[in-house]
C-alpha cells in the first residue's frame, strides 16, 4: 500500500499555507517539581520572547542541548551542568546573577528542555500546534519527549517495539534532579509532558506506532472552493493497533468545523456531522485514508472557523488544526 497521504486539495493550501489556523491555539499544562524538570514542548509558544513568557512564574532557567551527544558520559546531572558550553542553548531569568549567559530566546514545539522551577509551580503554556516529524540526532542521544496520552500511555518497550533505530533502547529519565538509566524498559512507562536522553542507532524520525504523512506544516486548510481532503494514517509499528479521531475546540472554545468524515480505502461509510468516532484495528505496515468534507451550509457567510482533530492510538494523542471559510 502506498504509505503517504493524498490531499485532494485545489493550490490555494500553497498560497495561503502561512494563514493556516493562524488563531487556533491550544494550552499544554505542565507540571514542574521544584528543581530541575525535563520536559517536552508540544506547542510553539504564542509568546516568542521568553522573557515576557516566563514573566511571573516560578521558572529561572531552561536550556536545550543543539549538538549531536555522542556518549553517555556527558550527560551531567543538570545541578553540575557547565551551563558555560556553547553546545547548551539557555534562557536565565534577568533576575539571576547569572543571566549574562542568556543565548536563547524563544521556545519552539518537539524539542525536549531543562527547566528549572524555583518552586512546585504548573506552567500554562499556549500555543500554535504544528505537524512535524521528530528530529532524532543520528547515532547520538536526543533529547526528546512524545504526544503521549495519559489514559493509555504505553511502557518505553511497547512504544518503541516497531523502530529500528530503538532495539536494545538506551534512555535517561530525570528523577530527584538526577539522570537516572531506564533500565526496566518494559516496566517504565512513557509520560506526557517529559523529556528523556534516548539513544537513536541511525537516522530516524520516530515518533509512535501511528503516524501521518505530508500533512501541512500548518494542518489542513479548506481555503476558497476547497470542501473535501483526504489524509492517510499508517501504522508503522511491527503490532497491530485502533484508534480515534474527536473534533475539539482551541483554547477560545469557538465552534467547530463542521465536517463529514469518511474513513477507509474501500469502506465509503459516512459519518455525518462528525464528533468522535473509532476506527478499525490497522496491522503492522496497514494504513488508512480518512476523508473530510466541509459542510458550508451550517456557516454564515464570510465566517472563518478553526478547530483541531484529535487522534488518540498506541498510547499517543496528536492534534490535527483545521481551518475553513465561508
Amino acid at each position: 500500500m502506498i504509505p503517504y497521504i493524498r490531499i485532494a486539495v485545489s493550490c490555494c493550501l500553497l498560497i495561503f499555507s502561512n494563514l493556516v489556523c493562524a488563531n487556533l491555539l491550544h494550552t499544554q499544562s505542565i507540571s514542574l517539581q521544584q528543581g530541575w524538570n525535563a520536559i517536552y514542548l508540544s506547542v510553539d509558544p504564542e509568546s516568542t520572547d521568553l522573557n515576557t513568557l516566563l514573566a511571573d512564574t516560578e521558572i529561572d532557567l531552561v536550556a536545550s542541548y543543539f549538538s549531536p551527544l555522542s556518549s553517555v558520559e556527558f550527560i551531567d546531572d543538570p545541578s553540575e551542568q557547565d551551563w558555560k558550553s556553547a553546545a547548551w542553548h539557555k534562557w536565565v531569568s534577568p533576575q539571576r546573577d547569572d543571566s549574562f549567559l542568556t543565548n536563547m530566546f524563544q521556545l519552539s514545539s518537539g524539542r525536549g528542555y531543562l527547566v528549572h522551577a524555583k518552586q512546585d509551580y504548573t506552567w500554562q503554556v499556549t500555543g500554535k500546534i504544528k505537524i512535524a516529524e521528530t528530529n532524532w540526532q543520528a547515532n547520538a542521544f536526543t533529547l526528546i519527549g512524545f504526544d503521549i496520552d495519559d489514559n493509555t500511555a504505553p511502557t518505553f518497550e511497547q512504544f518503541f517495539r516497531g523502530s529500528p533505530a530503538h532495539q536494545n533502547l538506551i534512555a535517561y529519565q530525570l528523577l530527584d534532579n538526577k539522570w537516572q538509566l531506564i533500565d526496566q524498559p518494559s516496566q517504565t512507562f512513557v509520560q506526557a509532558n517529559s523529556a528523556y536522553w534516548i539513544y537513536s542507532q541511525g537516522d530516524s524520525t520516530f515518533s509512535g506506532g501511528l503516524e501521518f504523512s505530508d500533512l501541512a506544516v500548518d494542518g489542513i486548510d479548506f481555503q476558497g472552493l476547497t470542501s473535501e481532503l483526504s489524509f492517510n494514517i499508517k501504522n508503522v509499528s511491527n503490532q497491530s493497533f485502533t484508534f480515534s479521531l474527536a473534533a475539539i475546540s482551541g483554547t477560545d472554545s469557538a465552534a467547530l468545523v463542521p465536517l463529514s468524515i469518511e474513513q477507509g480505502i474501500t469502506d465509503n461509510s459516512n459519518i455525518v456531522n462528525f464528533e468522535s468516532a473509532s476506527f478499525p484495528r490497522l496491522d503492522a505496515g496497514e494504513y488508512t485514508q480518512v476523508r473530510l468534507v466541509v459542510d458550508r451550509s451550517l456557516m454564515s457567510a464570510g465566517e472563518n472557523r478553526q478547530s483541531f482533530i484529535e487522534m488518540i492510538g498506541a498510547g499517543v494523542k496528536r492534534l490535527i488544526p483545521i481551518n475553513a471559510n465561508k
